[in-house]
């Protein structure tokens, strides 16, 4: 999530190898695929993903957080490549924000009563595609709600980003308030340093492009942030905002090139 994969992969491959030579591999075999299946859906290796995390699946017990977390993990990605599919089948050139799709996968009641504690918001975030718009957004609020009192805001910037896809068909003002507390949180993820003072708004400062000086950092999570970038340009040509559009624009092309990257290191690693 933090697009440190190539730390992380190192890290892991550092943790095969100490349980292989201690000989506990196969107590920690489900938790490390889980990470396995982590990275490479991050990565969009959505192959290696699925196999990562149906390994995790059968090596773990059933109710356990790693077992739910992999189910759940599994059942999100089955349901991104749906949307996926279905939007380049349409041939769309605007960014895809799909309303509620009867034809996507959908979670078990078994695996939604088994999201407890710190997975309960992805009971309500599995649930919402499925939904009609106003039904989905109250879900997506409670797993917002929970994911806050929990301070997760990897969760928590999935509920946002969920929630900001309903309101571009109903609200696109607001749309754009949460778009933008979307963009700041993905720009926090992987950022090696955070200059903003403490009484500043990061909301705002998403929604107001102008006001974001261009670093040579760390992009943060590219892929979430290009997802934004490309709504919020979206937004801005519906608003006839020529001059936030362009700015945007330029914000998503680098974002292109980074997400490029993160797939070419993949691809690589595959092919290796």
């Amino acid at each position: 999530m933090r697009s440190e994969f190539e730390v992380a992969g190192q890290r892991l491959s550092e943790l095969v190898a100490h349980t292989r030579n201690f000989d506990i591999f196969d107590s920690f075999a489900a938790r490390i695929s889980l990470h396995y299946a982590h990275l490479a859906h991050a990565r969009g290796q959505t192959d290696r993903a699925i196999v990562c995390y149906e390994a995790a699946i059968r090596t773990s017990s059933i109710g356990s957080f790693v077992h739910t977390s992999s189910s759940a993990g599994l059942l999100g990605l089955q349901m991104g490549i749906a949307a996926r599919d279905k939007y380049i089948a349409s041939g769309s050139q605007a960014p895809s924000t799909p309303p509620p799709d009867t034809l996507v996968p959908k979670p078990s009641q078994q695996l939604l009563a088994a999201c407890t504690y710190a997975l309960a918001p992805l009971a309500h975030i599995l649930t919402s595609p499925t939904l009609p718009i106003v039904r989905a957004k109250q879900e997506l609020k409670l797993a917002l709600d929970l994911s806050s009192k929990a301070q997760d805001n990897y969760l928590r910037a999935l509920g946002v980003a969920m929630s900001a896809a309903k309101y571009m068909h109903t609200a696109e003002s607001h749309a754009g308030v949460m778009l933008g507390t979307v963009k700041a949180l993905a720009a926090g993820m992987g950022a090696v340093e955070n200059k903003k003072g403490a009484g500043e708004s990061p909301s705002k400062e998403a929604r107001d492009g102008d006001k974001f000086k261009d670093k040579k950092s760390s992009p943060g999570n590219a892929v979430l942030g290009l997802w934004v970038g490309l709504r919020l340009y979206e937004l801005y040509k519906r608003a006839g905002d020529a001059q936030h559009a362009k700015k945007q624009d330029l914000k998503n092309r680098r974002l292109i090139k980074a997400v490029g990257e993160i797939e070419t290191i993949a691809t690589g690693k595959v092919s290796a």
